[in-house]
């Protein structure tokens, strides 16, 4: 009952947005400072049509959605480096670290660091004559935070995040800086044998840039995502489906959709659509490759004739290495179901030791089972609090 409670809780605060979006963004294309900030961060989402919103497992949800960081049990790190359109060239790098503290929720940490460049731009006087070469640059450094809101209050699997930035331009020797926030929330359901995420993030909310005597404001967005995960043929073998809804303040609202597949947790295929595309067909795609705690993610999006763009990350995972499923048997959901209903009974009877154990036997037969490893966690800090 709580876990439908939350879901209309989640899907009301997201109609509510959507319905005023058009009340408070007038489209004014062309109107924002800082546009680095809309071009969407991670090979991995990129490669699925920008829909991550909803998807929220990684440590690029400091950029889609900051109570994705929440969902994070081990520290991760990523570097991306992205060929974008002539010269242009952006790079970032981010960090999440898990925290826990006595008396205080589990939270995860994050930052961030952007850098776009423009390369050397020809400079040119009032007359049109040509002078010496420009060069221009923008930066962001974000800080998040991201909670589990079981911790602080009585909503399962609820997830919230914040992140503050700060934002500066450089042209030639004139600058301008700004700070902004983003927020968001994130939910997740069990549903037929898979996974539904719902999520809710606001970006770039802050000041606006001022060059001399001109002020621009930032390119704030507020996105709705929605994602299902599960595995496939009983397999180790998810295969995600995200879309995303956008409303910009300075152009129309667009979606996002994209699918993702990992093949015997090695090889990942990715594929997805980005709609409002003034050029370019809006056709993303990208693949994944997973070495021990390595990940590669190569993602590309063109642009018709302005050009194509490529993205190249990696992403580092502190945790346990990667396994390759080396069976072609499909896990016994029955098994696994009756296994975790054993455990919560054992649990809910105070017996933490015992349904530690029934919670192993369920990772035996399903390594990658949330709700299992998520369950054992809490057994330990009860037997914990009992010492």
């Amino acid at each position: 009952m709580k876990n439908k409670l939350s879901t209309i809780l989640v899907l009301t605060i997201v109609l509510i947005a959507i319905y005023f979006c058009d009340f408070i963004f007038p489209s004014a294309p062309g109107s924002t400072a800082a546009n680095f900030l809309k071009i969407g961060v991670g090979a991995r989402a990129t490669g699925m049509g920008e829909a991550a919103v909803g998807v929220c497992d990684d440590v690029n949800s400091i950029y889609w959605n900051p109570a994705g960081l929440g969902t994070i049990s081990n520290a991760e790190s990523s570097f991306l480096y992205t060929k974008w359109l002539a010269d242009m060239s952006y790079q970032y790098f981010l960090n999440a670290y898990p925290v826990k503290s006595d008396g205080l929720p589990n939270q995860t940490l994050g930052l961030a660091i952007y850098n776009f460049t423009y390369g050397d731009i020809q400079g040119a006087d009032y007359e049109g004559l040509k002078t010496k070469n420009l060069r221009a640059g923008d930066l962001a450094i974000c800080i998040s935070d991201g909670i589990k809101l079981d911790d602080v209050i009585d909503l399962k699997n609820f997830y919230a995040g914040l992140s503050v930035k700060y934002i500066g331009e450089t042209l030639d020797n004139k600058k301008a800086s700004a700070f902004a926030g983003d927020a968001g929330i994130f939910n997740k359901q069990n549903l037929l044998n898979g996974e539904m995420g719902f999520g809710l993030s606001v970006r770039n909310v802050g000041s606006g840039l001022k060059f001399v005597s001109e002020s621009y404001p930032l390119p704030m967005n507020i996105s709705f995502g929605t994602s299902y995960k599960r595995n496939l043929f009983g397999l180790e073998d998810p295969l995600t489906l995200a879309v995303d809804v956008n409303y910009p303040n300075d152009n129309k609202f667009y979606f996002n959709g994209g699918a993702e597949y990992w093949i015997i947790n090695l090889i990942g295929v990715r594929v997805g659509y980005k709609t409002g595309q003034d050029i370019g067909s809006g056709i993303r795609a990208g693949v994944g490759l997973k070495m021990n705690i390595f990940q590669i993610d190569v993602a590309y999006a063109g642009y018709d004739k302005l050009g194509d763009t490529y993205r190249l990350g990696m992403t580092l995972k502190f945790g346990k290495p990667t396994k390759l499923r080396v069976t072609t048997m499909p896990v016994s959901t029955g098994e696994v179901d009756s296994l975790l209903k054993s455990a919560e009974k054992l649990y809910n009877d105070g017996r933490f030791a015992e349904a530690i154990l029934e919670y192993s036997k369920v990772l035996h037969l399903d390594a990658t089972n949330k709700s299992a490893i998520e369950c054992m966690r809490k057994c330990n800090e009860k037997l914990k609090t009992r010492d």
